[in-house]
C-alpha cells in the first residue's frame, strides 16, 4: 500500500501539467508522474491555484498552491476473511469516487534536475483497496448472489464441523480413559517386577557381604601377624636412622648459629660505616653552612648529598656482597645436609621396602586364593542379578513403548481437535459478523 505522501506528491505533479507550454519544473513533474501513478487510481482533475517564484538565480525555488481530484479506475476491494477456501471481499472504494486534495508544492533545482516536494493541508479519509485482479481467483464480493450462496454453504459446513468436533471429543475422552487404565495396569506390573528385583538385590547383597566379611577376617588375621613382625624389625631400622639424623641436626644447628652471627656482624659493620659517613658529612655541611654564602651552600649541599648517597651505596654493596657470600655458604651447607638426610632416608626406606616386599611375597598366594574364591562366587551372583535387571528393564521399555504410542495418538487427536475448534470459532465469528452487515 502506498503512503498518502507518495500519492499527494503525484497529485502535485499532475496539477503542474496544465497547459501545453509548461516551464522546465513542470516538464520534470510530467516525467515523474509516469512512474508514481498508483495502480488502480487516476487523477481526474488538477489545477494550480497560485504560483510564485520565491528563489534566486543561484537557488531557484517555485511555490504552488494546488488542488487535485483522484478516483479509482474501478471498484477497489478489501479482504475481510475466508470461508470454505473462498476470499470474502468488501468494496473499499467505488469506481470514480472522487477525493479532493489541497496542498503546497515546492520545486527546486538540484544537480540540473527539478525536484518537487508537497505539503498537504487537507487529507480525506482514504482506503486504497485493491482491484479484483490482485486477489485469488476463488473469491466473492459482499452482497452478490455468490456471496449469499457461500454463507448458506458455510452454515451447513459449520454444523457438520460441530458434529465432527463432538465425535472427536468423545473419541479423545475414550482414548484418555484407555490411557489411564493402561497406565494403571503397567504401573502394577512395574511395581511387582521392581519388588522382585529389590528382593533379589537384597539377597545377593547379603551373600556378598558375608563373603566379603569372611575374606576380610582372614586377611586381617594375616595382616595383624605381619604387622607385628614388621613393627619389630622397622623399630630397629628406625632407631639407627634417628641416631644418624640427630647427629646431622646437631651440626646443622651449630652452622645456623654461625651464619646468623656472621650476618649480625655484617649488619652491625654496615650500620657503623653508615653512621660514620653520616656524621662526617653532617659536620662538613654544618661547617659549610656557617662559612658559605647561601647560594654557594645550596650547590655545595647538593654535591655533598650526592657524595653521601654514593658512599651509602658503596657500603650497601659491600654489605650485600657479604650477605651473598654468607648465603652461598649457607646454601652449600643446607644442600649437603639435605643430601645426607636424603641418603639416610633412602637407605631407611629401602630397608623397610625390602621387608615389606618379603612379607607381601609371603601373603600373595593366600590372598590370591581368597580373592579368586570371592570373585567366582560374586561373578555367579552378578550374572543372575544382571539377568533380573535386564528383564525388569525390558518390561519398563515395553511399558513406555505402549504408553508412548497411545500418548502420540492422543496428542495427534488433541491437536486436530484444537485446530478444528479454533477454525470453527474463527469461521463462526466471521459468519456472525458478515450476517450482521445489512445487504447493500
Amino acid at each position: 500500500m502506498k503512503t498518502w505522501f507518495k500519492y499527494t506528491g503525484l497529485f502535485l505533479l499532475l496539477t503542474l501539467l496544465a497547459g501545453c507550454s509548461d516551464p522546465p519544473q513542470l516538464e520534470a513533474v510530467k516525467q515523474q508522474l509516469k512512474q508514481d501513478i498508483p495502480d488502480g487510481w487516476q487523477v481526474t482533475k488538477f489545477k494550480v491555484e497560485a504560483s510564485e517564484d520565491t528563489g534566486t538565480k543561484v537557488e531557484p525555488l517555485w511555490q504552488y498552491r494546488i488542488a487535485a481530484t483522484i478516483a479509482p479506475k474501478e471498484n477497489l476491494h478489501h479482504k475481510v476473511g475466508s470461508l470454505l477456501q473462498t476470499d470474502i471481499l468488501e468494496i473499499a472504494q467505488e469506481k470514480k469516487q472522487p477525493f479532493q486534495l489541497h496542498g503546497i508544492a515546492y520545486s527546486t533545482l538540484d544537480a540540473g534536475q527539478w525536484q518537487s516536494r508537497l505539503d498537504l493541508q487537507s487529507v480525506p479519509p482514504f482506503r486504497p483497496g485493491k482491484p479484483l485482479s490482485a486477489f485469488n481467483k476463488q473469491h466473492v464480493v459482499q452482497g452478490s448472489s455468490d456471496y449469499k450462496k457461500l454463507l448458506k454453504r458455510a452454515k451447513t459446513a459449520l454444523t457438520e464441523q460441530q458434529q465432527k468436533i463432538a465425535v472427536e471429543e468423545q473419541q479423545l475422552a475414550s482414548g484418555i480413559a484407555r490411557y489411564t487404565e493402561l497406565n494403571r495396569e503397567l504401573q502394577e506390573k512395574t511395581r511387582l517386577s521392581a519388588d522382585h528385583l529389590a528382593n533379589l538385590q537384597q539377597q545377593f547383597s547379603q551373600q556378598r557381604a558375608e563373603l566379603q566379611q569372611q575374606v576380610s577376617s582372614q586377611s586381617r588375621e594375616l595382616s595383624s601377624q605381619l604387622q607385628a613382625e614388621r613393627q619389630q624389625q622397622t623399630a630397629v631400622f628406625k632407631q639407627d636412622y634417628d641416631k644418624k639424623v640427630a647427629e646431622i641436626d646437631s651440626q646443622h644447628r651449630l652452622a645456623r648459629a654461625s651464619f646468623s652471627a656472621e650476618r649480625t656482624r655484617a649488619r652491625e659493620a654496615r650500620s657503623t660505616e653508615r653512621n660514620k659517613v653520616r656524621d662526617e658529612f653532617a659536620a662538613d655541611t654544618t661547617n659549610a653552612r656557617k662559612n658559605m654564602a647561601r647560594a654557594d651552600y645550596t650547590v655545595y649541599k647538593a654535591e655533598s648529598d650526592e657524595k653521601r648517597r654514593q658512599a651509602y651505596q658503596r657500603i650497601d654493596e659491600q654489605y650485600q656482597a657479604q650477605l651473598a657470600e654468607i648465603k652461598k655458604q649457607e646454601d652449600e651447607h643446607n644442600a649437603s645436609r639435605r643430601s645426607n638426610l636424603d641418603s639416610l632416608t633412602a637407605a631407611y626406606r629401602q630397608q623397610v621396602a625390602e621387608l615389606t616386599e618379603q612379607q607381601n611375597n609371603q601373603t600373595s598366594s593366600v590372598r590370591a586364593e581368597l580373592n579368586q574364591q570371592q570373585q567366582d562366587t560374586r561373578s555367579k551372583l552378578d550374572i543372575e542379578l544382571q539377568q533380573a535387571r535386564d528383564s525388569h528393564q525390558a518390561l519398563l521399555q515395553d511399558n513406555n513403548r505402549q504408553l508412548t504410542e497411545l500418548r502420540v495418538q492422543l496428542d495427534k487427536l488433541q491437536r486436530q481437535l484444537n485446530e478444528a475448534k479454533n477454525q470453527y470459532g474463527q469461521h463462526s465469528q466471521l459468519l456472525a459478523r458478515l450476517e450482521a452487515v445489512p445487504d447493500s
